[in-house]
């Protein structure tokens, strides 16, 4: 049977706006989350990021239900003789989308996950570098044992100055 021949059902298309307005409020959460615990990595403030780890992880287990119940909304679709491969397209083939809000509620959730996969770059990217910058601090220190690693006023003196350029990893 083709989709195009099944009735429209409101419940299903109503159910569908309850779960994405639930996973743009998500994602919105998150995004303002990972905005704090971007601003608390530079700030070094270590127990407000441990802090923010734990509410994340919560998150996260959030989304991945939100993630199961998108798809047991699709399996039911399917099910009911509905056809496509996400809840956006059968939501277009069915012409959901110009009967509810629909269209309006699809473009919020992909303009949130664009934001969130923004931010979470950031983060990557900033814990990426620091991860490398600590690493050749390593080989250095791992293959010059024998030299200071540090800028020293008295070149002659064999004690470690605090404040050095190399081993100062603050972003």
């Amino acid at each position: 049977m083709s989709s195009s021949n099944l009735a429209f059902d409101p419940a299903y298309a109503r159910e569908i706006g309850r779960f994405l307005n639930e996973l743009a409020h998500m994602q919105q959460s998150m995004i303002e989350l990972l905005s704090q615990k971007l601003k608390a990595l530079i700030a070094r403030n270590l127990k407000l990021v441990s802090e923010l780890n734990r509410e994340e992880r919560q998150k996260q287990q959030r989304l991945r239900q939100l993630i199961d119940h998108r798809q047991h909304l699709l399996t039911n679709l399917h099910r009911q003789g509905f056809e496509g491969e996400s809840l956006f397209i059968v939501c277009r083939k069915q012409y959901w989308l110009q009967t509810e809000s629909l269209q309006e509620q699809f473009q919020k959730v992909q303009s949130t996950s664009e934001r969130l996969r923004q931010q979470t770059w950031a983060i990557w990217a900033m814990t990426h570098r620091a991860a490398m910058f600590y690493g050749e601090a390593i080989d250095v220190i791992a293959n010059v044992p024998d030299r200071d690693l540090i800028y020293e006023q008295n070149s002659q003196s064999r004690h470690l100055e605090a404040g050095g350029s190399l081993l100062d990893a603050s972003a």
